[in-house]
């Protein structure tokens, strides 16, 4: 239920900011529309139920020691067979720790089994489920101690449905007949399955007839899923329209590539020709084993009356084309890190009246990279951390904006999130806690990179596109949400603060641009019907700003 109420939520865009000549200093400044980004999409297509399970692993073997009748006996050696064909460099480096506590110590049979469980939970952390210590033997006079490891390993990937495709179950799990058999490449598995919505394919482990070998069980694996939502809220900005509607279409594996393909169009219900916003949005993201190919792009239009003297309209269009590739690590089961890097290119266009203003136009290309690490808590919740850089470069054809002081700025944006569970006698609660920065030297092109603060997405309480913007940002975003017993209903309320800046050192208070807002709310879902309820109020602001008062705001949407 949160993560169908989280689809549809969108993030402020850049705001869009106001060079002008001389003759032209009478036309008001673009206004911001909201979007997603490529980075919130990639997250929530992320977001399936996972559907790995791993079934009838055979025991560990009872090993029975050759030791001496002394009680105590010293090792100057210990050998290990086999551990060259484990790749895990952290593994490597922990049984060489765990090698070098063991000699020059004088061990007994009890310790000796308990350093060899030890060995097996290595084993078992780094992913090697169905690997194992095999024979151990103690040679007392030589003082040597040699283990041989049985090494798991995969006889063979199968499907249920012999109608199934291998080139899906080779592209999406990691792993083939005859590698050691590690949880972490099947978990990567079932991560680029479940990113396919409605996704219901099985993995599962399971025992062969030879020993120390394994079958891995595939089902659905070649199915067409499709989902969809429609909704309408009142969140978008009120010179666009009072109401807005959306439709939302997801595809899994429509090109027969494990792909998923995203389709969101957005438009204000109203027939009023004086104001309006389109939105067309989409992603399409195709899985390699650890690697992630995303296309990106919107379309967006709108309009608005500039004078209600003279009935000009102003409109904007502007619209976005990236190609990432992601490359993914699982350092442990709990976590998983993410480089990224590719192209984006970003055209705007503003005018008044048909006058297209050429000073508002961009056709700007960009190079970016990141890195993201998220980490799943054994108990619930999660922690990411996610560091994005992007940088406008000059290719032929391009236009930048003409203050070339403001071209080829890097641009450096950080996010932190968690959820942290927890409960008050035996009500269950969740704390969200969010920081994000956006970072830079000097100051940035106004039309596409300065951060917003203003918004159900950056700071409760006020109306967005009616907020600050500046290219240096800091928000902080705090939220405690009830799971009531009524099934399916949440109560939250969000405390948020946000200062942006030109002067990097005035970043986390800037006088003159800081916003302090709260917010409670209701959220929930019957059956395929959900519905989000946010009433925002503002709590302080610079008294140079004129006062707002409170805002209503709702989101009832209907999946199918």
């Amino acid at each position: 239920m949160r993560i169908e109420l989280s689809i549809l939520i969108y993030c402020i865009l850049w705001c869009c900011a106001f060079f002008s000549v001389a003759n032209e200093s009478h036309i008001d400044p673009p206004v911001p529309v909201d979007l997603p980004t490529e980075t919130q999409l990639r997250d929530q297509l992320l977001q399936q139920n996972d559907n790995v399970s791993l079934v009838n692993l055979a025991p560990q073997n009872k090993r029975e020691f050759i030791t001496p009748s002394v009680h105590c006996f010293s090792i100057k050696q210990v050998k290990l067979h086999h551990l060259d064909e484990f790749s895990s460099s952290s593994l490597q480096r922990q049984v060489a720790k765990w090698q070098a506590e063991l000699v020059g110590h004088c061990q007994s049979q009890a310790l000796l089994e308990q350093d060899i469980n030890i060995l097996n939970a290595l084993l078992y952390d780094a992913g090697y489920v169905t690997s194992e210590v095999g024979k151990v033997d103690l040679y007392a006079d030589d003082e040597v101690l040699d283990i041989t490891l049985n090494v798991g390993r995969v006889q063979d990937i199968v499907s249920e449905a012999p109608t199934d495709k291998r080139y899906l179950i080779s592209q999406a799990v990691p792993v083939k007949k005859g590698d050691i058999l590690n949880v972490k490449d099947i978990e990567q598995g079932a991560d680029n399955f479940r990113s396919r919505p409605n996704s219901n394919v099985k993995i599962q482990i399971e025992p062969s007839s030879k020993e120390h070998e394994s079958i891995i069980s595939l089902s659905q694996v070649g199915k067409r899923t499709m989902a969809g939502s429609v909704s309408i809220d009142n969140k978008e900005q009120k010179i666009y329209g009072d109401l807005f509607g959306t439709t939302r279409l997801s595809f899994g594996n429509l090109a027969q590539l494990n792909d998923t393909l995203m389709v969101i169009l957005s438009s204000q219900l109203d027939t009023l020709k004086s104001r309006g916003i389109k939105k067309q949005i989409f992603l399409w993201q195709v899985p390699y084993h650890y690697w992630r190919a995303t296309l990106f792009g919107y379309d967006i239009g709108s309009k608005m009356r500039v004078s209600e003297v003279t009935k000009e309209l102003q409109k904007t269009r502007q619209q976005l084309l990236s190609f990432e590739i992601q490359r993914q690590f699982r350092p442990s089961t709990q976590r998983t890190v993410t480089l990224s890097g590719g192209i984006q290119y970003y055209t705007y266009r503003n005018e008044v009246s048909g006058y297209r203003l050429s000073v508002h136009e961009r056709r700007s290309p960009y190079v970016n990279a990141g890195i993201e690490q998220n980490y799943r808590f054994m108990r619930g919740g999660y922690l990411n951390a996610k560091l994005h850089y992007k940088q406008s470069v000059f290719i032929p054809g391009a236009r930048l904006s003409p203050i070339d002081s403001l071209n080829g700025v890097p641009i450096f944006n950080l996010n932190f999130d968690a959820l942290i569970p927890f409960k008050i006698t035996s009500q269950q609660f969740f704390y969200q806690p969010e920081m994000i920065f956006q970072l830079t030297r000097s100051d940035i092109d106004g039309l596409l990179d300065k951060a917003t603060i203003g918004g159900l997405y950056s700071v409760y309480g006020f109306e967005s596109g009616k907020g600050y913007s500046d290219a240096n940002q800091f928000v902080s975003r705090h939220k405690v949400t009830w799971l009531t017993p009524l099934n399916n209903q949440m109560l939250f309320s969000a405390i948020d603060y946000g200062s942006v800046s030109e002067d990097r050192k005035k970043i986390f208070y800037n006088k003159n641009k800081y916003l302090v807002g709260a917010a409670i709310g209701l959220e929930g879902s019957f059956k395929k019907l959900s519905y989000q309820l946010v009433w925002s109020i503002p709590l302080s602001a610079p008294s140079s700003r004129e006062a707002t008062g409170s805002q209503f705001n709702f989101n009832t949407q209907f999946n199918f």
